[in-house]
């Protein structure tokens, strides 16, 4: 560990709690009432008292519309009290615990999992979910990765994109391309009603995956006193980099069915870093729209179906350090849902049904990709050494297109109540069809040709049956169980195969048949009224991603540098991964902590082994492969306690390490040697802050200051170049320095139909990069003004104020 990370930490620790001493000593003990409020079943109790008893809501078209209790199928299948992370409500649930001025629902959150929801994202105002998920103090297990402004790609406790299985409204959603596109920049952040995170393999009811985001969509209100209607309008503003964010909704419906329509528009241009930053603005131009329709109808007093559309189109979109930018991206998404209760039974059918599309354009033509943020310039004149003409002769012309589209269906049995055994029993399938295409023009240079590159048209089929149950042995212990079996094809079009392809060789291992299995246990203990503990163990399989199995010199910003061709391995083997987690959540006197520690064994793990190449200077040539075993382990933890009635302290720390276990390094001869680091493993982070409520428990106002604490991370990959060990190999990454940002943010209800919330981001305007954050190097072996002299680097935003306001008809 750091010693500056540590000296930081105490240092903010201390000032907190001086703070925090001061505040006690002026106002006195007045109770202790605030921070003695937990989350149960979607209501606020007093952790003092014993927990209600909350049995499942049936979904009851004769009842009044409840917002605060809605009738979620979509739910995580552990549904209960909180998890070990459970604590207090997140400053953004103050803000509406006592009303909700949006009109909208209150989420659940599930045992087990990390969650975010609607009164977060709104207290917040992020640009996307990915930075919603950064931003959270009550989400640990994810750290983003930047690839524009308003998308952020998530990593959850090491495992990414592919191994990260992403749905939205039961829909499965997947990126087009990983370097341009996130699963979570789709979606508009102003019409999700919870984000649930599950950092294992024990989310089995979605599909194959290691670990999974499941984002749950509002569902049509329904109004049993006849007919409303009612309008919700918002904006926010940004002053960095002048993002605009506006949205309508309007909403409605009678006794039996319900509607949503509605508008976001987001635009932004080029942001400024910190004020010691090398850069002056770093190109971050965009402009997004989302459509959403949503129709919702009860075939009777036990059945309903949802029926949803929605659309976005992204433009003209700068992404830093990268070879290609956006110029159109549109996706269309319909879903349609159909839940059915039988009172007699105790059970609940849910059947999804889903079809989304993305296609995408882009090229290197905009002026961001040039000094004084070189990309294409480092590229052009790497080209005329290599020609041996005058730097500044060559002139490149790329361009990129490609489509995406995934096709699925999943029902759903349940039957059993809450407090009681629950069963589900379930199948589903979704195919996905991918295909990229890369081409680069090179004029004025006769020693280098044109460049058509491609991943050819790719699919796969995954069909799939799933088992749950859940079962309250005893008073103090809850098990769940859950299986899966799969079978997955996956096959690539040989006709779309370009001249000199990289991968017409393996034309033999095309088609590829998996089957894979999966299984977890959990185990939920309440040692006393204060303490739980959770023992969890889970199994997960899945088959690579179509790119790392069929991608042909596709030109990919994967890692830190987006300097990368990827060439996929159709004969890669299938991922398995073991993961143990256990944890410990205390609470006591409006005290709560706990501490959540886990370990996975992750065997055939997907990574890339390759070389350096002078075209361009620092460029890598990256094959698929499969390391024997992976490790990553870590840990979360979390303290929050009452300073006052209206006062709370909080902080909490994380840490992973992940290590490639076939490669050890060190000098030749020396002892003892280590296991190779793991590459995109984030350093060591906290955060520490003071939560301020009005004197009614923060149904009026509420204002949050903290530190965030982010360790150097000088535990870097280095290149592979085969599966045998190897010491002394060429880096694969940078070592990032540790920094510290502080931010301030509030709300303020004025009244009951308006809302307003603020903030500052990066309050001492520090300049910062991201672990994961893309960088471009300096090479040493160049001098200015050459652009490869000098490291192009996407620092994260300076200091940021922003303003939002939500007004409710």
């Amino acid at each position: 560990m750091n010693s500056r990370f540590v000296k930081t930490t105490l240092v903010v620790l201390g000032a907190c709690l001086c703070s925090a001493v001061l505040s006690n000593d002026s106002q006195g003990d007045v109770g202790r009432r605030w921070g003695l409020i937990q989350s149960y079943d979607g209501q606020f109790i007093v952790r003092g008292q014993d927990d209600p008893d909350s049995p499942e809501q049936p979904f009851d078209p004769d009842q009044p519309f409840d917002p605060d209790q809605p009738f979620d199928p979509d739910q995580p299948f552990d549904g209960g009290p909180d998890d070990v992370f459970g604590g207090a409500p997140s400053f953004g649930e103050l803000a509406l615990q006592q009303r909700d001025v949006s009109g909208f629902s209150f989420p659940v959150r599930a045992v087990g999992t990390d969650s975010i929801s609607a009164v977060d994202v709104k207290t917040n105002q992020p640009l996307d979910l990915g930075s919603a998920l950064q931003q959270s103090n009550r989400v640990q297990s994810v750290s983003t990765q930047r690839r524009g402004a308003n998308s952020l790609d998530p990593y959850i406790r090491g495992y990414r994109s592919g191994q990260i299985y992403t749905q939205s409204g039961g829909s499965q959603w997947l990126s087009v391309r990983r370097d341009l596109d996130s699963t979570l920049s789709k979606i508009d952040p102003s019409l999700i009603r919870e984000v649930t995170i599950i950092p294992g393999p024990y989310g089995l009811r979605y599909g194959p995956g290691f670990s999974y985001i499941d984002v749950s969509m509002l569902d049509a209100p329904r109004y049993y006193n006849g007919y409303e209607s009612h309008l919700r309008v918002g904006h926010t503003t940004r002053t960095n980099g002048g993002q605009n964010y506006g949205r309508v909704a309007a909403y409605g419906g009678g006794a039996d069915w319900g509607y949503i329509l509605s508008w976001g528009g987001r635009k932004g241009s080029d942001y400024e870093p910190g004020n010691d930053a090398q850069h002056a603005q770093i190109p971050s131009s965009y402009s997004t729209q989302n459509w959403m329709m949503q129709l919702g109808y009860d075939l009777s007093a036990d059945s309903r179906v949802e029926f949803r559309y929605e659309r976005l189109d992204d433009s003209d979109h700068e992404y830093a350090a990268q070879i290609f930018d956006i110029n159109f991206m549109g996706t269309d998404a319909v879903n349609l849902s159909y839940i059915s209760q039988d009172p007699c039974n105790c059970s609940t059918l849910t059947v999804d049904t889903w079809f989304n599309s993305t296609r995408f354009t882009g090229d290197t033509t905009r002026a961001g990709k040039r000094l004084p943020y070189p990309v294409v310039d480092r590229i052009e004149f790497a080209l005329d050494d290599i020609a041996g003409i005058g730097r500044g002769t060559t002139d490149l012309l790329g361009s990129t297109f490609g489509d995406l589209s995934s096709t699925g269906a999943r029902a759903v049995k349940k039957y059993g109540h809450d407090q009681e055994i629950q069963v589900s029993l379930g199948a589903d399938v979704r195919f996905v069809s991918q295909k990229l295409s890369e081409s680069v023009i090179i004029m004025n240079n006769p020693s280098i040709t044109d460049v058509d590159r491609n991943m050819p048209r790719s699919e796969m089929v995954d069909p799939g049956v799933f088992a749950e149950v859940e079962a309250p042995w005893l008073p103090w212990l809850t098990t769940r169980v859950g299986g899966r079996l799969d079978w997955v094809h996956t096959t690539a079009r040989a006709s779309d195969l370009r001249a000199g392809s990289q991968i017409a060789s393996q034309q033999a291992f095309f088609s590829q048949d998996d089957t894979l299995f999966a299984f977890y246990v959990q185990n939920e203990v309440l040692v006393s009224p204060e303490i739980t503990l959770n023992l969890d163990a889970g199994h997960g399989q899945r088959v690579p991603s179509l790119v790392d199995r069929y991608a042909d010199a596709v030109f990919l910003g994967i890692m830190q540098s987006g300097f990368n061709t990827v060439i996929g391995n159709p004969d890669l083997q299938t991922e398995t991964a073991w993961q143990i987690d256990a944890g410990i959540n205390v609470e006591y006197c409006g005290w709560s902590g706990g501490i959540r520690a886990f370990h996975s064994w992750i065997d055939n793990y997907n990574l890339y082994q390759g070389e350096l190449v002078a075209d361009p200077s620092g460029a890598r040539i990256l094959t698929a492969t499969n390391a024997e075993m992976v490790t990553l382990t870590g840990f979360e933890s979390y303290l929050e306690f009452p300073v006052t009635e209206r006062m709370t302290a909080f902080g909490t720390l994380k840490y992973l390490e992940g290590r490639d276990r076939d490669i050890q390094i060190g000098a030749p001869g020396s002892q003892p040697l280590v296991d190779q680091p793991l590459y995109g493993i984030v350093p060591m982070e906290s955060r520490l802050g003071l939560r301020l409520v009005d004197c009614c428990g923060g149904e009026n106002w509420g204002l949050e200051f903290a530190a965030r604490i982010v360790d150097n991370q000088d535990q870097i990959a280095q290149l592979r170049q085969g599966s045998v060990s190897i010491v002394g190999l060429t880096p694969l990454e940078e070592a990032t320095p540790g920094f510290t940002t502080f931010y301030v943010r509030g709300y303020w209800n004025p009244t009951e139909t308006l809302s307003i919330v603020g903030g500052i981001e990066n309050l001492f305007d520090r300049a910062y990069q991201e672990h994961l954050d893309l960088r471009l190097p300096a090479d040493p072996a160049f001098s200015p003004p050459d652009p490869r002299a000098i490291a192009t680097r996407v620092y994260s935003p300076g200091i940021t104020p922003y303003l939002g306001v939500e007004w409710t008809r």
